[in-house]
């Protein structure tokens, strides 16, 4: 589980070169996820993408609760990554 959740935080923003992100870090960006590995689960399809996954407990995007207590609240606190001139091209 701690490789899963590394590869999937800061692993990824190191990779990609992503400022700010991946590590709870003060002055980093809060995005954190509480989850129950036992009842994780992707639901979503290509037919239906919206549907949302369960397990997930609590959801902070950008330091706003977006799941609370297993249910999504309406906060859409995301925001698009912009491609900064640091990042390599390949």
């Amino acid at each position: 589980m701690p490789f899963a959740i590394r590869a999937g935080t800061a692993l990824t923003a190191e990779t990609l070169r992503i400022p700010d992100r991946g590590r709870l870090t003060p002055g980093y960006f809060a995005d954190v996820i509480v989850f129950d590995e036992k009842t994780i689960s992707e639901k979503s399809t290509y037919e239906q993408p919206e549907i949302l996954a369960v397990g997930m407990k609590y959801v902070v995007v950008n330091g706003k609760v977006a799941v609370d207590d297993g249910k999504f609240n309406g906060t859409l606190a995301g925001r698009p990554l912009k491609k900064s001139a640091s990042r390599s091209a390949g």
